[in-house]
């Protein structure tokens, strides 16, 4: 998990499936990654509490953020692909049910 391929938090792309620039990360907590400005800005609502979440405990020194950096960041980046993945799952399973993709 710790040398996971960055993911865009909002379509899911795979650096490694994308032709072009790199991935952009969150210029606030620097672990969320991007394909586009457009994917972050539609992102954010989801992302902002995890955001100011990360950045409140970098600046609190938590052992996590302090103490070994780059393990917290990859272990948030997991948990939000997980996280990612869950709510792709409950979108499919409403469509399957007959109830849509987005919640009204």
């Amino acid at each position: 998990a710790l040398g996971a391929t960055p993911t865009c938090q909002f379509c899911f792309n795979v650096q490694s499936d994308r032709d072009g620039p790199p991935l952009a990360r969150c210029s606030r907590c620097h672990t969320a990654h991007y394909c586009c400005a457009d994917h972050q800005r539609a992102d954010w609502p989801r992302h902002k509490s995890q955001c100011k979440r990360m950045t409140r405990q970098s600046k609190m020194g938590t052992p996590g953020s302090r103490v070994y950096p780059g393990i917290f960041a990859a272990w948030l980046r997991v948990r939000l692909i997980d996280e990612g993945r869950e709510r792709q799952a409950r979108a499919k399973q409403r469509i399957a049910d007959g109830e849509g993709g987005r919640r009204k």
